[in-house]
């Protein structure tokens, strides 16, 4: 093929000699390919499929060997020379442990949740320094297509819900 045979432009030609003899120390030294963000996000769900399998193994593994420890007998377990394994009781005793753990965990976030609520006498569940009272005027925000967040004020929601329940 000879460049008359060709359109203009797509004439394919050799690289100089300088660029076909380079060292694979000048290849490693070159910049790193840029990624796409698809490619990128790729990757990234690759490292993460590859982390996610291989915790689901350890967790498969290290939950054989607890029953293996728990229902084996000792004479078994030393035997194959685990002769420093605690007490076989721990097997009962640690899951109970942490499910009676977990339950005092939400026992006590809701007694935490109730000591920091004000009570119902005060102001403060009325009014605080988060209010946020909507605007005067009911045709402000008309043209937007959501109307804004913001708290009503007490006496309008006892007008409202109070003097329904009388009529």
């Amino acid at each position: 093929m000879t460049d008359s045979d060709t359109p203009a432009g797509l004439v394919r030609r050799a690289p100089p000699a300088r660029a076909r003899s380079m060292s694979a120390s000048a290849l490693s030294s070159a910049a790193p390919p840029v990624l796409s963000f698809k490619e990128l996000q790729r990757l990234h769900a690759m490292q993460m499929e590859f982390f996610g399998f291989a915790g689901w193994l350890a967790s498969a593994l290290l939950y054989v060997l607890y029953l293996a420890w728990a229902y084996l007998p000792d004479a078994t377990l030393e035997a194959y020379g685990l002769a420093f394994l605690p007490n076989k009781r721990w097997a009962l005793a640690l899951p109970a442990l942490l499910v009676v753990t977990y339950l005092f965990s939400i026992a006590l976030y809701k007694a935490l949740s109730l000591l920091t609520t004000p009570p119902l006498a005060s102001y403060a569940t009325v009014l605080d320094a988060h209010s946020v009272f909507l605007p005067d005027a009911p045709d402000a925000h008309a043209d937007a297509a959501t109307p804004p967040i913001g708290d009503l004020p007490i006496f309008a929601v006892n007008h409202l819900m109070l003097t329904q329940k009388l009529r």
